[in-house]
């Protein structure tokens, strides 16, 4: 594979807090999308999605305490000494944002029908999009998250998403050869699930097309207990303790709420049992786990992937007691959820 031209693209003023991660500069071709998470007035929990636009505006949403998502407009000035963002609930103003980005802190004031409070977020994350292009035979998109505050989440990214995608450029590009022009192609996106001082739970979605009728899809899913100084990768052996007893009940659990949705192959009786091999893609939130299935799992291309929600109420005698304690919600603790779109 030989050298690529990397580029950084970050939007105007916004260029100097990101000066000072020289990793992203390596990393990535065009960074725009920015993730603060924090309070206002130390009450309400915010988790913050900013999209940077090179005409000065701004797009993007707010989730406060896990709940309503809103949207999110406005401008900033070159020196980001003013950003002015607009709040909408569907299509209604419900808010105002006046505030300065300071390194990666953005704090100033939020004014909503029951006054002025102040805000205080923290820059923990951007979304970097990864093109690479060196053939004609594959092109890969890769959008991902990187964390300013922990290696180990970067590196595990890393390994998992990007590596693996340019993995697949390799191989194909060796298959066909330089000359070959099938227009295949290959691209990742996510999503941030939800968002703690010490606990992360992503989703990632891959789209692939080499060669067929039609390309596929499939889920992956990263969730870490985290700190300042490391963090640890959660697997669905390690949430429940790799105990058969477990897996068993997740089975029948399982199969039975893919039956009520009529996962073809469930109902077919192509698959009558899951192990914990079968339950690598899952996500975290407050009140539970979402166990993830992609198109051919369990069911046919046509109805597409499938999702079943666990509450940890049900299975918390399963769970390792260290791990519960931590993702399982406790209403005095900070939690930022995203919603589905």
């Amino acid at each position: 594979m030989h050298k690529k031209k990397i580029l950084l693209i970050i939007v105007s003023a916004l260029i100097i807090p990101f000066l000072l991660f020289g990793q992203i500069r390596e990393e990535a071709e065009r960074i725009h999308e920015l993730f603060f998470h924090g309070s206002i007035n130390e009450t309400d929990e915010v988790l913050l999605h900013l999209i940077i636009k090179e005409t000065h505006t701004i797009t993007g949403s707010c989730i406060r305490n896990s709940e309503t998502k809103t949207d999110i407009r406005g401008t900033f000035n070159d020196s980001g000494e003013d950003i002015q963002l607009t709040e909408f609930s569907n299509g209604t103003l419900v808010g105002k944002i006046r505030g300065q980005l300071f390194g990666t802190h953005f704090s100033g004031t939020w004014t909503q029908e029951t006054g002025e409070a102040p805000f205080d977020l923290t820059l923990f994350s951007v979304a970097v999009i990864k093109d690479t292009n060196i053939s004609s035979v594959l092109n890969t998109t890769a959008r991902y998250p990187y964390f300013f505050d922990n290696a180990d989440i970067n590196n595990e990214i890393q390994k998992q998403i990007v590596d693996d995608t340019e993995l697949c450029n390799d191989d194909i590009d060796l298959m066909y050869g330089p000359d070959y022009n099938p227009g295949f192609t290959i691209q990742s996106d996510f999503r941030f699930v939800c968002v703690r001082e010490n606990f992360v739970s992503i989703e990632f979605l891959y789209y692939a097309y080499t060669g067929g009728a039609h390309g596929n899809w499939q889920y992956k899913t990263l969730n870490f207990l985290r700190d300042k100084a490391r963090s640890q990768l959660i697997t669905v052996e390690q949430l429940f303790r790799n105990d058969s007893a477990a897996e068993a009940y997740l089975s029948a659990t399982i199969l039975s709420d893919l039956a009520e949705q009529e996962a073809f192959f469930v109902t077919d009786g192509m698959v009558t049992e899951l192990s914990f091999s079968d339950l690598q893609a899952f996500t975290l939130s407050k009140t539970g786990i979402t166990f993830l299935f992609s198109p051919y799992q369990v069911g046919s291309f046509a109805q597409g992937g499938f999702e079943v929600y666990i509450p940890y109420t049900d299975v918390e005698e399963y769970m390792d007691q260290e791990i519960a304690s931590i993702v399982h919600r406790k209403e005095q603790e900070a939690y930022h959820e995203y919603p589905d779109s």
